[in-house]
């Protein structure tokens, strides 16, 4: 058993409490979305079951991740599970394929494609920019890059 095992929660607290700004006052609904996804990270959990959870709509749903957290609950989970793959490079001596095994990635391409939506690089390009940068910093500065709101003319 791994400390990954132990802490599942972790990894969501972290990046809810380091890489998500809130951007409205909806502390439940924060609250209730940041619960269902650690009791059930890192399964997949689809919008229609977090939207049943709350006895909604996914449409609903994508509403309010959106006015939560300017971005909708794909891109969410998506993140997440890049970020808890950084902190896996980090903490463990897992190759690509374990650390994609680990996170229910169906295929280690899965997990390729979701760095290269959310940070711009591949997995092996991550590992090499680990040995000069933390999981935070390098996450936040390459994450943050592409999700911040884009400013009204």
């Amino acid at each position: 058993m791994s400390r990954y095992d132990n802490a599942k929660g972790t990894d969501v607290d972290d990046f809810f409490e380091n890489h998500l700004t809130c951007y409205n006052d909806d502390i439940l609904f924060i609250d209730r979305i940041k619960k269902i996804i650690t009791l059930n990270f890192p399964q997949k959990i689809s919008e229609h079951e977090i939207a049943g959870e709350f006895k909604r709509t996914p449409r609903w749903l994508q509403v309010k991740c959106k006015k939560a957290f300017n971005i909708n609950y794909i891109r969410l989970v998506r993140a997440l599970r890049v970020y808890s793959a950084l902190k896996l490079m980090t903490e463990t001596n897992e190759n690509n394929v374990e650390i994609a095994e680990r996170l229910n990635y169906t295929e280690l391409s899965s997990m390729n494609r979701d760095f290269k939506k959310e940070l711009n690089f591949y997995p092996d390009i991550a590992r090499i920019k680990l040995i000069t940068m933390n999981v935070d910093l390098l996450f936040h500065t390459f994450w943050h890059r592409k999700s911040l709101p884009l400013s009204n003319p």
